[in-house]
């Protein structure tokens, strides 16, 4: 039998006034057994009906799987509350050092390395991790607020490296400089070996015999193609038509004037045919060169040097108030590099210099625009006709 209930919000329940489980309330909270239940009539032919009039008898030892089934009781355990950590950085920084300080040898070793200069201890890789970890400012002056309320013995590890920065002279100028030393060898050597391909690049096109025959064959093809036009009787025109040579067909649609213009090569002028041995450089990672890198390299460069100085003086002041300079390897270190860096800074700009010259001479030789002529284009434009050497 059901009887109809009203349930929260007066929605209508179901409560079944029927008896299905004749065995005894378990004492413990059971585990559940999740299935579907489904309604059942008073009378019917299912098996289910044969179990509810009792007609098979279906018993089993109640205490037991009460014992089996039943939730485990949960014990819970009293912790002890851990007493709060005093910090003397704020949480985001100390967790920044102390993931920094896994990665670097003991702050011990940091700090004598960093004295010394070191780099079999603090390399590179090391001083560039240090150097972009530095505590700023604010940083620091929050740790020397706090100073006072811990004891040293009881600092962590990144409170130990904080209090050996603020104790270090100029720790983060000392850091800059020193890394300057180690990478800027490395730095000269990245500008330099593009510089030397662009200028290679660059001359190779100034330099080439058999170039201006070939431009000079294809300026004959589209003045015969546009005779009679506008744009016949032409006496330069742009680079941009070398990339057209591929897809401008004869009147068939077999023939490319790419093709032709080197079928023409090999009847009239096979001497012509060392065009690619010429080209060579512009196959030399030369593709992606852009200008504008050239010139923003060159100003890192001076822009790096011009603070190396600045951070080495500042660290030497420093020094001298403490009557130190005399002592510490950082002086005549520092002093030596900025000789060589200078002179190595001035071979850079003299490189440049010389590109530029070779840029304007570029510029000139195709007729362009001094302030619309691009170098990249016109590498793009004769990288596209200009078969590589080993393809020739």
């Amino acid at each position: 039998m059901c009887i109809r209930d009203r349930g929260m919000g007066g929605a209508k329940a179901v409560v079944d006034s029927r008896t299905f489980f004749r065995g005894p309330a378990p004492s413990k909270k059971m585990k559940p057994l999740h299935w579907d239940k489904l309604k059942m009539e008073d009378e019917g032919p299912s098996l289910w009906h044969k179990l509810y009039k009792g007609d098979v008898d279906a018993p089993f030892n109640y205490e037991e799987f009460e014992n089996m089934f039943s939730q485990k009781d949960v014990v819970v355990k009293e912790v002890a509350a851990k007493p709060k950590q005093v910090l003397l950085l704020d949480e985001k920084t100390h967790q920044k050092l102390a993931i920094m300080l896994h990665k670097l040898p003991s702050i011990a070793s940091i700090q004598r390395a960093l004295l010394e200069l070191d780099n079999s201890v603090l390399g590179k890789e090391a001083l560039v991790v240090v150097k972009d970890n530095c505590p700023n400012p604010m940083e620091r002056q929050s740790f020397l607020k706090k100073v006072g309320t811990k004891p040293e013995e009881e600092y962590t590890s990144a409170e130990k490296y904080m209090a050996m920065v603020i104790t270090t002279s100029e720790f983060e100028k000392r850091i800059g400089a020193w890394l300057f030393t180690l990478e800027w060898t490395e730095n000269v050597e990245a500008a330099l070996k593009p510089m030397n391909r662009l200028e290679k690049a660059m001359k190779c096109i100034l330099n080439s015999k058999y170039l201006p025959y070939y431009m000079g064959v294809l300026l004959g093809f589209g003045n015969m193609m546009n005779f009679g036009s506008t744009k016949g009787n032409a006496p330069s025109v742009a680079l941009s038509f070398l990339n057209k040579l591929e897809m401008t067909k004869d009147n068939r649609g077999k023939t490319s004037l790419y093709s032709y213009l080197f079928t023409t090569v090999r009847t009239k002028n096979p001497e012509a045919l060392q065009l690619p041995e010429e080209m060579a450089p512009l196959f030399d990672g030369i593709k992606g060169l852009k200008w504008e890198d050239f010139e923003k390299s060159v100003d890192e460069a001076k822009r790096a040097v011009s603070i190396f100085d600045n951070q080495s003086k500042v660290v030497k002041k420093e020094l001298e108030k403490q009557g130190m300079d005399t002592t510490d390897p950082f002086v005549p270190l520092t002093a030596k590099f900025i000789v060589t860096a200078n002179a190595q800074l001035k071979t850079i700009e003299d490189n440049f210099e010389a590109l530029k010259g070779l840029n304007k001479n570029l510029i000139e030789y195709f007729n362009l625009d001094p302030k619309t002529g691009k170098l990249e284009h016109i590498f793009d434009c004769l990288l596209y006709t200009s078969p590589s050497p080993r393809d020739s």
